[in-house]
């Protein structure tokens, strides 16, 4: 009996060390086994962590693939408005050219324009001087003294075109008539140019016994001939102190009345040139007509007195 308890015992604790020995030697599989799922998954996860990463990154290299097509875009309008632009300079630089030819063109006729006559400001001046034998600077004799005459001497001073028109033993009337006459001068007066008057010399002369100093007939004719061409730049030029002028034992110095009350009549636009005539100097044989000397004298005050009112 007691054999067969011990017996028993044996056996139970023999299946217990069995049943011990055999869950570890299971169990360890099972760690293992576990444990390499689980590094399976930590290398899944650095996988997907990976794989997140690259689709990160090809995701923005995606974007950034996506955006060169936009540049080029960009680009593409920048380089069409540099082209627009490109276009517009060379129009713009046509216009400029045609601009320039028809300002070299307009250049060309105010050139013209100048050399033909025409007062024009910012252009040459031109200058008329109208009169009689002294305006031909004749010197007496009735040879030709034009070269010398004082309306060339007053080109030289100013620079001016001048023209002359002298007529000798002409009166007033008859100067003016000259000037426009169509077989004569045949000239239109013109507002732009500059009149220079030396008339009178042939009206103020002896009538009987005494001398004519009818100013107002020689200032009418003038005043007329100024207001029918609506000349305003003009001056009056008095009479010299020829020999019939003078004073003698019948009457005082005529010249000098004849010149105070032209200058009343014209003002500041009458000029006394036999303020600077002598009379033994200034006059050749016939005590009438000037010395070139004295004409040139005459063209130089002249000069100074278009200045003084602005003329030139």
């Amino acid at each position: 009996m007691k054999k067969n308890v011990r017996t028993i015992v044996a056996l139970l604790i023999m299946i217990s060390v069995f049943a011990l020995f055999g869950c570890s030697a299971e169990t360890e599989p099972v760690k293992e086994e576990a444990k390499a799922v689980e590094e399976t998954a930590e290398s899944s996860s650095e996988d997907v962590k990976q794989d997140t990463v690259s689709g990160t990154e090809e995701a923005e290299s995606s974007e950034e693939v996506s955006e060169e097509p936009e540049v080029t875009v960009e680009a593409e309008e920048a380089e069409e408005e540099t082209e627009d632009t490109t276009g517009d300079l060379k129009e713009n630089a046509a216009d400029k050219g045609e601009t320039d030819e028809a300002v070299t063109e307009d250049e060309g006729n105010t050139k013209d324009n100048d050399q033909s006559g025409a007062g024009l400001k910012g252009s040459t001046p031109t200058i008329v001087w109208l009169g009689d034998s002294l305006t031909q600077g004749s010197l007496g004799d009735m040879d030709d003294n034009l070269p010398n005459a004082p309306y060339e001497k007053l080109k030289q001073l100013s620079g001016a075109n001048v023209e002359g028109y002298g007529y000798y033993a002409f009166k007033t009337e008859e100067i003016l008539w000259s000037y426009t006459a169509e077989n004569v001068a045949n000239q239109v007066p013109d507002p732009e140019k500059i009149y220079v008057f030396w008339v009178g010399s042939n009206d103020f002369v002896h009538v009987g016994s005494s001398t004519n100093t009818d100013v107002d007939f020689v200032a009418d004719q003038i005043d007329k001939f100024v207001t029918n061409n609506a000349l305003d730049k003009y001056i009056v030029l008095g009479t010299t102190s020829r020999w019939e002028l003078r004073e003698n034992e019948e009457h005082p110095r005529q010249s000098d009345i004849i010149n105070r009350l032209m200058s009343e009549r014209y003002g500041d636009r009458f000029l006394n040139v036999d303020t600077i005539l002598n009379d033994d100097t200034s006059y050749v044989f016939d005590s009438i007509h000037l010395t070139q000397e004295a004409y040139d004298g005459v063209a130089a005050l002249v000069y100074e007195k278009l200045k003084s009112m602005g003329y030139l």
